[in-house]
C-alpha cells in the first residue's frame, strides 16, 4: 500500500463502483511539476491536479466541494492514513465528472476539512482518468530512446511492488516532488541495511491530501537504485532522527507479518531528471518510462 491508504468505510452493503468507459489518448505537461487538467464536475468548471500516487479517486478542496454542493454519500466515511496511523477523517462524495473527451463517470472523491491542492480545486489520481493512454510529458520535445517498461498491478493504480534489502516495497512516482521519500518503515530497513544513511535534521512538510509530515533528509549508496532509478535527493520519513547501527558486524533481523502492506517509496523528479515521459497503457497494464 502507499504512504497514504484512503480507507471507505461503506455501510449496508453499498455498491459504489461503475463500468468505466476507455477512450482516446491523454497528454499531460509535468514539465513545471504535477500537471493539471481542467474537467467539470456536476456541470461546473473544476481543476484537478493529478497525483500519480493516488488511485483512481479524487478529493476535493472545502471552497470548491462547497461551491459544487457535492453531496455526501450517506452511511460512508473515509480516513487518510500515514505508515498505518489514520490522520485525517472525512467523508465521501460521488460526483459526476466529465472530462476533455467527452466521456463521463462517477469517481469516489474524499472531502476532508484542509486544502488537497494549493494550485487547483482538489486531485484526482490517473487511474481515474478515462483514457486507454496517458502521457506523463516531464519535459519538452521528443521521447527519449530507451524504453523501460513497468508492470503494474492493476491500470487504476501506478504503483508496482519490488524486493529492497530483503523486504517487499511499493513503488510510486511523484512528479511533483524533486526528491525521493521513503516511508517510515522503508528507510528503518534500509538505514539498518546500510543502503540509506541520514545526513540532516528532521523537519515537517507537506506531503499529501493536505497532511504534513516529518522527515530526515537521506543519501544513498553509491550503486543503489529503486526499480532501476538512483533516488538522488531523498527524504524518510520519521519522527525522530534516523541512527546508523554502531556495531558494523551486527545482524540485523527484520520481519513482515502476512497482513502487514509493503512499505510505500515514492520516485521523486530528481530520479527521473534523465527522464522524458511517462506513458500509461491501460490493456497492458503497464507504464513506459523513456529515458536517455
Amino acid at each position: 500500500m502507499r504512504f497514504v491508504s484512503l480507507i471507505l468505510k461503506l455501510c449496508l452493503g453499498l455498491t459504489l463502483c461503475a463500468a468505466p468507459a476507455w477512450a482516446d489518448d491523454l497528454v499531460l505537461d509535468a514539465s513545471a511539476g504535477a500537471p493539471v487538467i481542467e474537467t467539470e464536475i456536476n456541470g461546473r468548471p473544476v481543476r484537478l491536479l493529478v497525483d500519480t500516487r493516488l488511485p483512481d479517486i479524487a478529493v476535493i478542496n472545502p471552497a470548491a466541494a462547497q461551491r459544487l454542493r457535492l453531496r455526501r454519500v450517506p452511511l460512508t466515511s473515509a480516513a487518510v492514513g500515514l505508515d498505518g496511523e489514520s490522520v485525517l477523517q472525512g467523508r465521501i462524495a460521488r460526483p459526476s465528472i466529465r472530462f476533455a473527451n467527452g466521456e463521463q463517470k462517477r469517481l469516489l472523491a474524499g472531502l476532508f476539512g484542509v486544502n488537497a491542492a494549493a494550485r487547483a480545486d482538489g486531485v484526482i489520481g490517473p487511474g481515474g482518468l478515462p483514457y486507454d493512454h496517458v502521457t506523463i510529458a516531464l519535459r519538452q520535445g521528443p521521447r527519449a530512446a530507451h524504453a523501460h517498461v513497468i508492470a503494474l498491478r492493476t491500470a487504476d493504480v501506478w504503483e508496482w511492488r519490488e524486493t529492497i534489502a530483503g523486504v517487499d516495497m511499493t513503488i510510486t512516482f511523484d512528479v511533483d516532488r524533486r526528491e525521493t521519500v521513503f516511508s517510515r518503515r522503508a528507510a528503518e530497513r534500509l538505514v539498518a541495511h546500510g543502503t540509506l544513511a541520514p545526513h540532516g535534521a528532521v523537519s515537517s512538510m507537506p506531503f499529501i491530501i493536505g497532511v504534513s509530515i516529518t522527515a530526515q533528509p537521506v543519501t544513498a549508496r553509491e550503486g543503489f537504485s529503486v526499480s532501476g532509478f538512483a533516488p538522488g535527493p531523498a527524504l524518510a520519513h520519521t519522527s525522530q532522527p534516523l541512527s546508523v547501527p554502531q556495531d558494523a558486524d551486527a545482524i540485523i533481523v527484520t520481519g513482515q507479518s502476512e497482513n502487514e502492506q509493503p512499505p510505500p517509496v515514492n520516485i521523486g523528479r530528481a530520479a527521473l531528471s534523465a527522464c522524458s515521459h511517462i506513458v500509461s497503457d491501460r490493456e497492458a497494464k503497464t507504464l513506459t518510462v523513456y529515458c536517455d
